[in-house]
């Protein structure tokens, strides 16, 4: 017969037995939870409907619906949120800054009001340039050059029967034949010279001078006056003792600054 308390006898047993007890309870917990898969397919009663109908009645009272009245729902769209795949044309539109809706009343007043028409615009159209040829005459009409300007070449001379440079043109004509001016100018100078007998100097500006030399008598000028291209200034007659064993001539010569040119690269311009 087993001494002490009850309590003490208890725990005794359980540390004595208490393995096999927990053994058994194990065994029995897997029978019962085989007989359960086994012979009910662990089919549980779902509880998804349940809460779908207290969410569905929920929305109908909140929404403001009369009892036995459902509240009207708006059908779903099943339409997709894109009719097309979106590109990167289409991200761009949307991306762009939409105009200001204008008031109806502003655009009515806009299209009712005048328009104005554009001023014409002006365009300036410059004159073409024109470039001002001198105008010029031989001083001899329908001449020929009987000798021409030899700068710093000597030619022989017939009448001095020697070589030297010759400082003008000459130009053939017949005694009293009408000289002209070459270009306009003022008269600066009307003489006699023993050498180039009868002599007027014009000076045509910008350093141009011209000296015509051979003449019988200066006619219709005066020194100081203006004369023009081609105006008559004497006429022709045989005069210079240097030019003396040549037919009847002018001698025509031009200084540009005081220094000799030759006459025709200005009256062949």
């Amino acid at each position: 017969m087993q001494k002490g308390t009850l309590k003490q006898r208890l725990v005794a047993f359980l540390e004595d037995k208490g393995f096999y007890i927990v053994m058994g309870l194990c065994v029995v917990a897997i029978g019962v939870s085989g007989y359960v898969l086994f012979f009910t397919g662990g089919e549980k009663t779902p509880s998804a409907p349940v809460l779908v109908q207290q969410r569905e009645e929920t929305d109908t009272n909140v929404s403001g619906g009369v009892e036995g009245i459902p509240a009207e729902r708006p059908e779903a769209s099943h339409k997709p949120p894109y009719d097309h795949e979106e590109t990167g044309e289409d991200r761009m539109e949307s991306s762009r800054p939409q105009a200001p809706a204008q008031d109806p009343q502003t655009a009515a007043a806009a299209a009712e009001a005048p328009t104005e028409p554009a001023a014409p615009s002006t365009v300036q159209v410059s004159a073409p340039a024109t470039v001002t040829q001198p105008v010029y005459a031989l001083p001899v009409r329908e001449s020929e050059i009987l000798r021409g300007y030899s700068g710093d070449e000597l030619i022989p001379d017939e009448t001095m029967g020697d070589w030297r440079t010759h400082n003008g043109v000459d130009f053939l004509c017949d005694e009293g034949d009408e000289v002209l001016a070459v270009l306009a100018g003022s008269v600066e100078r009307i003489y006699s010279d023993a050498m180039l007998g009868n002599c007027v100097l014009i000076d045509h500006g910008a350093g141009l001078k011209t000296l015509t030399c051979g003449l019988a008598a200066a006619e219709g000028i005066k020194e100081g006056m203006t004369v023009s291209a081609g105006q008559t200034i004497g006429r022709a007659g045989s005069t210079m003792a240097t030019e003396s064993a040549l037919p009847c001539h002018v001698h025509l010569e031009m200084t540009e600054n005081g220094l000799l040119i030759d006459p025709m690269s200005i009256l062949k311009n």
